[in-house]
């Protein structure tokens, strides 16, 4: 029979390990925000520099066995800073995050998107050609600037496609990697601010012009 001590006893233990639980438990939920914290933009939600280059890799390999292309959107907010110096910082995370929920809206759910740094923001598709990705580019700017929350700013978009880097790079083989398609993205999108801002420019047009 047990007594009134053992029952004590009992209750302390279980208090005790109910109190180890939830120390477990809430270590493993910092944990876990903690990694979202670092593959995550806290202004916009969207994933970072650093969780998006890890998926690049291998989506890049993936295309270069497959053959089926990878294009990359570098996308940059015009007239941005105007915004931060007239109207305040709150209303220029405002259009940032604005931004944000246009690609959650316009995109696909295998496509991804993240905040590049600053004004900039990095969209890969899976499975797009450059010219089917000129198409997607325009919805984006279309409904973007569309909406009062872009406060006067518009979209400025370079595309490079993993189809077309070996021919536009020079390379012999195929495509050389990962930072070679981001730097023909961002040599796109140069070309286009320099072309009056608000519009695209592809890694196709760049060669014809060149």
């Amino acid at each position: 029979m047990v007594g009134g001590e053992d029952l004590a006893i009992i209750r302390q233990q279980l208090l005790d390990l109910v109190s180890v639980v939830r120390r477990a438990w809430l270590r493993l939920h910092q944990l876990e925000r903690e990694r979202s914290d670092a593959r995550s933009d806290a202004l916009t939600g969207l994933a970072n520099r650093r969780a998006i280059a890890e998926w690049l890799d291998s989506a890049y390999l993936h295309a270069l066995h497959t053959g089926v292309p990878l294009t990359l959107m570098l996308i940059d907010l015009d007239r941005f800073k105007h915004v931060n110096d007239t109207l305040g910082h709150p209303a220029g995370d405002d259009v940032l995050q604005h931004a944000a929920a246009v690609f959650r809206a316009q995109l696909r759910p295998g496509d991804r998107v993240c905040r590049w740094g600053g004004d900039e923001f990095l969209v890969a598709l899976p499975g797009v050609d450059g010219t089917t990705a000129s198409t997607v580019a325009d919805r984006l700017r279309e409904a973007f600037a569309g909406d009062p929350r872009a406060r006067g700013t518009t979209m400025t978009v370079g595309i490079a496609d993993s189809q077309g880097l070996p021919e536009l790079c020079g390379a012999s083989g195929p495509g050389r990697g990962t930072d070679e398609l981001i730097a023909l993205a961002d040599e796109c999108l140069l070309n286009a601010k320099r072309s009056g801002r608000n519009c695209t420019v592809t890694a196709t047009r760049l060669r014809d012009v060149g």
